[in-house]
């Protein structure tokens, strides 16, 4: 239910990139937002009150379950949204309080989920600057667990990874600036920062983290139709593990990109790169080199392309190459690519990836079936396989339902620690009136690794209530 800050804006260039929040979080719902993109402009002040009726078979998603869980909460929001033609400025929060009844916990209420949102963004007409900050406290149970085995780099034979299910909290903290000047310019030069932080209460002691990055950028332009560049990406990441994991990366590429006519653009770039790692009290470095290359070609039905990249990590140097292939449809979209990575001890895998989109009358159909290796610390190597369909169809100008299933598998690539991931869920939503929603629906989740299988069954009820004014 929860909409994006910026979804009725397009921010542009790579500075609204990374971290900003105007592109990471929502913090009302949805009512509200339709709202607000049914009356851009101005200053928007909205609140949002959204209450929810669950019950499920298990909800901490235990091998044996417990019981049946009864939880009732209420999320207040609030949202400000102002735009003029050279600057916007997005803040907003939300809290949600709980009573349930769980048969694990010994409490009945509880004040845990917190949200805060900033981002201002304002243009020049040779410039661009973005300042950007979040603030999240949500319970483990309601994100999902490969999104936190790809944030906290996990190794997924982690002893404590089993906490991850349903128990404790996470509290992420972020915030971010970047500037660009000289858009459009014979020189350019862009500057950005970002500092995230997560701590884990309750679950997974040990993995609390801290990244910082920063990246840099000059460019020169050589013709109307080249540009030269030279990047510097600084990386810090600290870990509190058994091993108090210290890990320093810092890159400088150097690189030129063309336009070879109106159909035909390539980038390339490349240079040194270094890795420091402390783990245990002991230090080891790695000198290699970074490198891009890319080709896109665009045709009447859609867009070729080629990339090939290789990347400097604490383990050696990482190569990886893959062809795409997009076709524009009457009523939708479909893509893919295919390739092959190989990890610094030389092993080799297969990547690819398949998208698929249906515009109808009355619904929209996606579909996504990927295939990627990511290394893990202890030198090891997981292969994830995503499978995900959804389907959005409106009964009619007030109601319509929605269909979601998804599949993702992660395992080492030598065939141990696997870790399945089910989802499925059916909604319906309907506009009581034109502030009050309503939604009923149902889900069904389930988790299966090499020590046990684990499901649940919910059903739940929510009314939403949104207030928007103009100041």
């Amino acid at each position: 239910m929860a909409f994006l800050f910026a979804a009725w804006r397009a921010p542009r260039r790579r500075l609204a990139a990374g971290l900003c929040l105007a592109a990471g979080t929502g913090l009302w719902g949805g009512a509200a937002a339709a709202q607000v993109l049914d009356d851009p402009g101005g200053i928007r002040l909205i609140l949002d009150v959204d209450n929810r009726l669950e019950v499920d078979s298990n909800s901490e998603l235990l091998p044996d379950s417990p019981g049946t869980s009864i939880i009732a909460s209420t999320r207040l929001g609030f949202g400000l949204v102002s735009e003029t033609r050279r600057q916007s400025l997005s803040f907003g929060g939300a809290v949600t309080a709980r009573a349930f009844e769980i048969p694990t916990r010994d409490d009945n209420i509880d004040l845990g989920d917190r949200e805060f949102a900033f981002d201002y963004q304002r243009e020049a007409s040779r410039a661009e600057l973005n300042l950007r900050a979040r603030y999240d406290r949500t319970d483990i149970e309601r994100i999902a667990l490969e999104d936190l085995l790809e944030e906290e780099e996990f190794d997924l034979g982690d002893p404590d990874l089993d906490d991850l299910r349903g128990r404790g909290t996470r509290e992420l903290i972020s915030f971010g600036a970047g500037v660009e000047v000289g858009i459009d310019m014979p020189v350019r030069l862009s500057l950005d920062a970002d500092y995230t932080e997560r701590n884990f209460d309750e679950t997974v002691e040990g993995n609390d983290s801290r990244r910082f990055d920063f990246d840099a950028e000059l460019g020169l332009r050589l013709s109307s139709v080249t540009e030269g560049t030279v990047g510097l990406d600084v990386t810090r990441f600290e870990r509190d593990d058994a091993a108090q994991t210290r890990r320093d990366r810092v890159a400088l590429l150097f690189g030129v990109a063309h336009e070879f006519s109106e159909t035909l653009s390539g980038n390339a770039a490349i240079g040194p790169a270094w890795v420091r790692t402390r783990e245990d009290g002991e230090t080891e470095r790695e000198l290699g080199f970074d490198a891009d290359l890319g080709l896109d070609y665009e045709r009447p039905t859609g867009t070729i392309s080629f990339e090939a990249t290789a990347r400097t990590d604490e383990d050696g140097i990482r190569t990886a190459a893959s062809i795409g292939r997009g076709f524009e449809l009457p009523r939708g979209a479909i893509g893919g690519t295919i390739g092959l990575t190989r990890a610094a001890d030389g092993e080799v895998d297969v990547t690819a990836a398949l998208d698929f989109r249906r515009d109808m009358p009355r619904g929209t159909l996606n579909a996504r079936l990927a295939r990627d290796v990511t290394p893990r610390f202890d030198d090891s190597n997981v292969l994830r396989t995503v499978a995900r369909v959804d389907y959005d169809y409106d009964i009619n100008n007030i109601s319509g339902i929605g269909l979601t299933a998804a599949f993702a598998r992660n395992e080492e690539t030598d065939g141990t620690d696997r870790l399945d991931r089910i989802d499925f869920g059916a909604t319906y939503n309907r506009e009581i009136t034109a502030d009050w929603a309503m939604e009923l629906g149902y889900r069904y989740r389930a988790r299966n690794d090499d020590d046990a299988d684990r499901d649940s069954h919910s059903v739940f009820v929510g009314i939403n209530r949104a207030f928007n004014f103009g100041i």
